[in-house]
Order: structure tokens, then C-alpha cells, then sequence
């Protein structure tokens, strides 16, 4: 599904989050409940910054790791460039695999700030357990989380 963040969200390890408030295309809004998924992954993504591409490549290609979690991938381009980006990866047929476009006016760091690519992780409670500024390998990355999940 392709969304636009409606609500501010502000994130830092102190505070979990129940869910997230976006509008899709069709304008319907939609609480995406952290809750939902073991783990909730946030990648922010720019398809013109190659090492985001590669990243989001390697995701796709791994994707079978990520099965069991919730994705957003965040993004300050434009719902046309987004909807071409989610064609030409097919992502619409990933079930867990959302685009989101950021609100510039409406989203609340560290999303906005947050360089290309960035990647936040958050457990079943909303909290954040795991975030990261550049290129994130896959299995690195479930390494990770894994190693959070287990000194917890």
C-alpha cells in the first residue's frame, strides 16, 4: 500500500508507540498498530540515492527473513515517483511492505532529518529497540535485532 504520514510522530527510546496514523491514496485514514508484527521495521528511502536502492534491492531479494515483520519504507518524493518505485519493485504484492510518503509538515523526527538511508527498528511494544544512519546489509540486520530480541 502506498500512505502519506497525517499525524506527527515522535520517537525516542523512552516512549513506545501503539500505532501510526497515515492517509492512503484514496484518502482513507488507517492506524498501522505497532502491536501487529513482532518486530516493525522503518527504512527512510530516496530511489535516487543508490545505496538506498541497493539496500532496498538486497531487502526484496532477503525478503524471506523479514516474512514475519511489518515494513515502511519512508520517502520525501513524490506519491507519483513512489507509485513508479512500488511497480517497478512489485512491492505491492508484498504483503508486509508499505510506502509512505513523508509530510515534511507533518512528520516528526527523526524521520524527517533522518539521512538516505536510515533504518529504525521497533519491538512488538512500539519501542524502539534498534536504529541506524546508512546502508544496512539484511543479514546484518537480523543479526541485530535478533541479538536485541535476546537481551531483552
Amino acid at each position: 500500500m502506498l500512505f502519506s504520514i497525517t499525524r506527527k510522530l515522535n520517537v525516542n527510546t523512552k516512549q513506545n508507540f501503539e500505532y501510526l496514523t497515515v492517509l492512503s491514496l484514496d484518502s482513507i485514514e488507517h492506524k498501522i498498530d505497532f502491536k501487529s508484527a513482532d518486530t516493525t521495521l522503518v527504512f527512510v528511502f530516496n530511489s535516487e540515492c543508490d545505496i538506498c536502492v541497493i539496500e532496498l534491492e538486497e531487502l526484496l531479494i532477503d525478503y524471506h527473513l523479514f516474512e514475519s515483520f511489518r515494513i515502511f519504507v519512508l520517502s520525501r518524493q513524490s506519491i507519483k515517483e513512489l507509485f513508479e518505485l512500488g511497480t517497478y519493485y512489485d512491492i505491492w504484492n508484498y504483503s508486509n511492505l508499505n510506502i509512505i510518503k513523508i509530510d515534511e509538515g507533518k512528520t516528526e523526527e527523526p524521520f524527517v532529518s533522518s539521512p538516505n538511508p536510515s533504518v529504525f527498528v521497533f519491538d512488538t511494544n512500539g519501542k524502539l529497540i534498534h536504529s541506524k544512519k546508512g546502508y544496512s546489509k539484511p543479514e546484518v540486520l537480523i543479526q541485530q535485532i535478533r541479538k536485541k530480541d535476546d537481551n531483552r
